[in-house]
């Protein structure tokens, strides 16, 4: 299963963020909703968003769970971190891919970052 980043300040995802974990089968699934307004990439993307909910899930039945926990009649921005996430969110929605983003993994250590707190729960704040 691919991990959510939210690169937000820790004072701002307190403020901004819900998330609530599924776990069936050994299978986890994970939505995270911010408030559109707190990320200034956001707002430029997705200028009538309302949310932006982020989608980590390895189960399409959990996907499809996860879509239940987005406000509806509202419009907001939908990040998926695989295509089958984003064929499941079609089933759903009209869908319109705005951006695309490429991340790799190094086995390079980076020095530590005292901006920046890895945290376990992505809206622990």
């Amino acid at each position: 299963m691919l991990g959510i980043i939210v690169l937000l300040t820790p004072q701002r995802i307190s403020q901004a963020c819900t998330s609530n974990l599924l776990v069936s089968d050994h299978q986890m699934a994970e939505p995270v909703l911010l408030d559109a307004r707190v990320s200034d990439f956001d707002r430029k993307a997705y200028p009538g968003a309302v949310y932006v909910a982020l989608i980590n899930s390895d189960r399409p039945a959990l996907t499809r769970e996860l879509l239940s926990r987005i406000p509806q009649g509202r419009g907001g921005a939908i990040k998926l971190s695989t295509n089958e996430n984003r064929d499941i969110v079609r089933e759903k929605y009209l869908i319109e891919r705005r951006t695309s983003y490429l991340s790799f993994t190094s086995v390079v250590l980076f020095p530590a970052d005292d901006q920046v707190a890895v945290m376990l729960h992505p809206c622990a704040g």
